[in-house]
């Protein structure tokens, strides 16, 4: 990782909160309630977006549809990215349109068949199957339609038939946390993992990078227990409730995001653990998190802004429209994984 990666992330995340603070939008479709994501449409474009219909696009030129294809929108993590993405094509004059495939392959290759009918201009992917959702993507390309692929790759099979990849280097990612988590438990002793949605690419990869680390660095760590969450802040701590009852000895517990190891922290502090007894880590950079780092109740986290994701993925689509090229360039831009521990949590100020 390079030495300055973490300055440089949190000057641009900085700077893309105020780009998203000042952005003023009639209505919004997603919206976070008692840090619970809770999403309102499928499929439908709001009153904002259909009035940025009827203006000429920032600095001229055609009006652009892009179809936001979300894998799905419970997480936690997603009401903030969905409104970045969409508050950002808004505000450059152009319309969207949202799909929430609930975390079902086969409704998503649906959902894709009605942006193909709709005509979109482009489809930001986020798929629910990296496999199972290949058909689908194909038939768009094939209708002349471009895909940016966000958040998490699919099959290289694929790559023949989007316009590009924008969003996280899952593997590199997850080698990260697991380096954080290799770290905090000095390389040796018991450990539970709290998975994300089964089938994911994202859970696949994270999954695959902590067994490829443990290898790399000779550990002694034992993988005790992995169990679904499905990106659930309750689910996972009913989880880790579980992995200390039924592992006494446990050393280290790792939840693949942030939101997850919120739960993770409320059945340590109910079953009466002290801070960093067990050792905890994340990806994401919430707010809950930055405190909980500070307390010592969570080791290290990577971040990873949802809102500077989506304003960063919303621009690159608009960007890519108005070059008229055939493939984005570069084709994959992964964000960087800088991290977070208590030597330098106070050095970054952005709260999502």
């Amino acid at each position: 990782m390079r030495k300055n990666s973490l300055i440089l992330t949190v000057v641009a995340v900085a700077v893309v909160a105020i780009l998203i603070a000042a952005i003023t939008v009639g209505c919004t479709s997603a919206q976070v309630t008692g840090g619970q994501g809770v999403v309102k449409y499928q499929g439908e474009t709001t009153a904002a977006a259909s009035a940025a219909a009827e203006t000429t696009a920032q600095g001229g030129g055609p009006v652009w549809t892009v179809a936001l294809m979300w894998a799905g929108t419970d997480s936690p993590y997603m009401p903030p990215w969905i409104k970045s993405t969409e508050d950002t094509i808004t505000k450059l004059g152009h319309k969207w349109t949202s799909f929430d495939a609930q975390w079902d392959a086969t409704k998503q290759n649906t959902l894709m068949d009605d942006a193909i009918t709709m005509k979109v201009n482009m489809i930001l992917l986020m798929a629910v199957d990296p496999k199972g959702v290949l058909p689908a993507v194909k038939k768009a390309h094939d209708a002349g339609i471009p895909i940016m692929v966000i958040n998490s790759p699919i099959d290289k099979e694929g790559d023949q038939y989007i316009a590009g990849y924008t969003g996280v280097d899952t593997v590199a990612q997850g080698k990260v946390q697991a380096g954080l988590q290799v770290e905090a438990m000095n390389n040796e002793g018991k450990l539970a993992v709290v998975e994300g949605q089964p089938g994911f690419s994202a859970t696949i990869d994270y999954d695959n990078a902590l067994d490829a680390v443990l290898k790399e660095k000779n550990s002694k760590i034992e993988i005790v227990g992995r169990q679904t969450a499905h990106w659930d802040v309750h689910e996972a701590s009913n989880v880790a409730q579980d992995f200390i009852t039924r592992f006494p000895n446990l050393n280290g517990i790792y939840p693949m995001d942030d939101y997850m190891a919120t739960g993770v922290i409320v059945s340590l502090k109910e079953a009466k653990y002290q801070p960093g007894q067990i050792k905890v880590t994340g990806v994401g950079g919430i707010s809950e998190v930055l405190a909980l780092i500070k307390e010592g109740w969570i080791y290290g986290t990577v971040i990873q802004s949802p809102i500077a994701e989506g304003a960063l993925e919303a621009k690159r689509a608009i960007d890519f429209l108005k070059s008229g090229k055939d493939k984005l360039d570069p084709f994959s831009l992964p964000l960087d994984n800088p991290t977070l521990t208590a030597k330098n949590v106070d050095q970054f100020t952005e709260k999502y």
